[in-house]
């Protein structure tokens, strides 16, 4: 048998997977319970950074990890992805499925496992994040060099 080469698929996760930012959903939701608060937070020219401060300021709030989970899950696809993952699972022999998001590595898995699409996913490329001992979300930045 003929050893056939597959197709690389690269999709983005906002805006792209899921029809909005999940990193600026989880903003206007702080917008609306500490508008001071998050204004106050200085945004430099590094938006992962940004949102580390971000997750620090959801956990001072009192958001739980799992609250922030359920909200990530409860982005809807983008229009058409649900018809596209499904003919790519019905011809998976044929695709190699790969993320590169300027998400996190936590809300990417989120989203992959809540949307059932582990089987589908070779690979994903994202900011580095990890859960912490004081109950919140840490972000680092990608690089090269620390690619996770």
């Amino acid at each position: 048998m003929e050893n056939q080469e597959k197709i690389l698929i690269i999709f983005d996760m906002d805006h792209t997977i899921i029809d909005l930012n999940t990193d600026s959903e989880l903003i206007k939701i702080m917008e609306k319970k500490c508008p001071k608060k998050i204004n106050e937070l200085l945004y430099t020219d590094n938006w992962a950074l940004y949102m580390n401060e971000v997750m620090d300021l959801m956990n001072r709030e009192g958001f739980a990890i799992s609250e922030i989970k359920s909200f990530i899950e409860s982005l809807e696809l983008n229009i058409g992805f649900k018809d596209l993952f499904d003919f790519i699972n019905q011809n998976i022999n044929k695709f190699e499925v790969i993320i590169f998001s300027g998400c996190n590595t936590i809300f990417v898995e989120w989203i992959i496992r809540y949307r059932q699409l582990d089987n589908l996913i070779y690979k994903y490329y994202s900011n580095l994040a990890e859960y912490t001992s004081d109950g919140r979300i840490a972000i680092h930045i990608f690089t090269t060099e620390n690619p996770f």
